[in-house]
């Protein structure tokens, strides 16, 4: 017995040496610092009590148990703020506001991937920040792999519509500049 606990742990050591960065920068893309750290130690402590279930890709289930573990942290994000805001009606004292949150200048990039709906954003980070194949996407999503495509292609009609929409003039010059390319094709 003392041999296949041993094993264990060093199938877990290997696992986590292996993956541990891209299962921080995952969680860092999707939280705030400090719940990224809580939510990469949560998928880490849930890899170690479901070792045994691992099949597959050992990178796309660790995916999949983050993506549950920063679930859970946002929640706990909301649930916080939500307290904050119904404390802040109790406070007597109150700060002064911050001038830089008047300055104005947004990304417009990350401004629009915050309006997409969150499946759709999950859908895009899988595919551009982790750089997963569509079926790869499709495991970390639960999904199949057709449920995922469809979900890619509605997340990014829906990116280049908001993108356009926050820059006008703009959608007309990336139209000449497409029409012009297919000329010089032809």
């Amino acid at each position: 017995m003392g041999s296949t606990e041993d094993e264990r742990r060093q199938r877990f050591t290997d696992l986590y040496a292996a993956h541990y960065s891209k299962v921080v920068a995952y969680s860092r893309r999707r939280l705030p610092p400090e719940a990224a750290a809580d939510a990469v130690a949560e998928t880490f402590m849930a890899a170690w009590r479901t070792l045994d279930r691992l099949s597959g890709d050992p990178l796309l289930w660790l995916y999949g148990l983050a993506r549950g573990a920063v679930s859970n942290q946002r929640r706990g994000l909301q649930r916080t703020s939500r307290l904050r805001m119904r404390l802040d009606g109790f406070s007597v004292l109150r700060a002064s506001p911050d001038p830089a949150d008047d300055v104005g200048w947004e990304d417009p990039l990350l401004a629009a991937l915050a309006r997409l709906s969150s499946a759709e954003q999950e859908a895009l980070r899988l595919v551009a920040w982790e750089g997963l194949a569509l079926a790869e996407g499709a495991v970390v999503a639960g999904c199949s792999v057709t449920a995922f495509k469809v979900r890619l292609f509605r997340a990014r009609r829906h990116m280049r519509l908001l993108l356009n929409a926050d820059a006008p003039g703009q959608h007309e010059v990336t139209h000449r500049k497409t029409l012009a390319v297919h000329k010089e094709g032809q």
